[in-house]
């Protein structure tokens, strides 16, 4: 037997207050046992402080990203996607995906409505926020329908809708720096210290190489022959080095 829409919303509701149900006829201040939603390290986003309060102007350009053409462009944490196209979910008809659509801010971040999404069908014509019940997820990276008639407005699994919106960009986990937000010395190998800004699964890492003396510090290669390869040298002796020149030109190896 199914769980009725009643003891649905009553689990639902206990939860969102940190509360785990143990029977509905209790009320939630009743309830013997806290609880909380679990939250991956991806989901925390360090640098949200940098959000500015009102979304920010930002010219985007079109490029060909992992094969997929997009129109985006950057300002710091932000990122701005104009008319992302999405994806249908396969078995959801009124579903819609794009990996892209991950950590959008939410349209309510500026109460005057600056971060708002907009949305539109194939023919270009707007779907304004309401009509056919439209929801983001901006975790899932999902929009979905949940009024009963896409076709009045152009929608379907073949005419999939397009979106823009504010994506941030920024850092995401919990910095291990002690709380100014930058990375912690000694560098672990497996630590991401590069990433693309507005990819950010685009990443590189130090791989320590070398005998005594010194470790070099090497991005990993580049395929693309139009880029420069770098090779970052890093002494052992980091503060030595600091009191000699005056400069800190990377991380110190212990």
């Amino acid at each position: 037997m199914a769980l009725t829409d009643s003891q649905k919303i009553s689990a639902a509701y206990k939860a969102l207050l940190g509360i785990a149900e143990t029977s509905v006829t209790r009320d939630f201040f009743e309830e013997p046992f806290k609880t909380g939603i679990i939250i991956t390290p991806e989901m925390i986003w360090s640098d949200a402080h940098a959000i500015p309060a009102i979304a920010p102007d930002i010219p985007v350009h079109t490029e060909e990203v992992e094969g997929e053409m997009l129109t985006f462009g950057n300002d710091g944490v932000v990122s701005y996607f104009e008319w992302l196209p999405l994806k249908p979910v396969t078995g959801a008809p009124k579903a819609f995906y794009n990996q892209y659509l991950k950590n959008a801010i939410t349209f309510n971040w500026d109460a005057a409505g600056s971060y708002v999404y907009r949305l539109k069908n194939q023919a270009n014509f707007d779907i304004a926020f309401g009509v056919q019940d439209w929801v983001v997820d901006p975790i899932a990276g999902t929009l979905t329908f949940y009024g009963n008639n896409l076709s009045s407005i152009g929608v379907s699994e073949t005419q999939p809708p397009k979106i823009s919106f504010y994506r941030y960009v920024g850092r995401t986990g919990v910095s291990s720096s002690g709380g100014d937000g930058g990375t912690a010395l000694p560098i672990a190998d497996i630590d991401t210290l590069l990433y693309r800004i507005g990819f950010p699964s685009h990443t590189a890492r130090f791989e320590v190489r070398g005998g005594d003396g010194y470790k070099v510090y090497t991005l990993p290669p580049i395929t693309d022959a139009k880029l420069d390869k770098g090779t970052i040298l890093v002494e052992e002796n980091l503060n030595a080095t600091i009191d000699t020149i005056g400069v800190v030109d990377g991380g110190e190896h212990t």
